[in-house]
């Protein structure tokens, strides 16, 4: 008897929103208003999924994936800076 071991690896990829026809096509489940260009700057592009699934497919066997989450980027906001009391105090005086 010839027995066939296959392993076949397998991944979740889950991006966010992709800038693509499919917001602007109703019929196809889109929004019938489409979505603005801002919105859609907001979106990842179809290149940025494809080399994502690049990616897992050019793994080596003995690695495993389990789960990609893709996002746009966002722009780092840096926090606002921490006002000791005292400096709190002089901002109020002399106002």
């Amino acid at each position: 008897m010839l027995c066939c071991v296959v392993c076949l690896p397998v991944a979740i990829v889950a991006p966010y929103a992709i800038n693509t026809p499919w917001w602007d096509e109703p019929a196809r489940g889109g929004n019938k208003h489409g979505k603005s260009a801002a919105q859609k700057a907001e979106m990842l592009l179809p290149e940025d999924v494809a080399n994502s699934v690049d990616m897992i497919i050019q793994q080596p066997i003995q690695s495993d994936i389990e789960r990609v989450v893709i996002e746009p980027h966002k722009p780092y906001t840096p926090p606002a800076p921490k006002s000791s009391p005292a400096a709190a105090a002089a901002a109020a005086a002399q106002k």
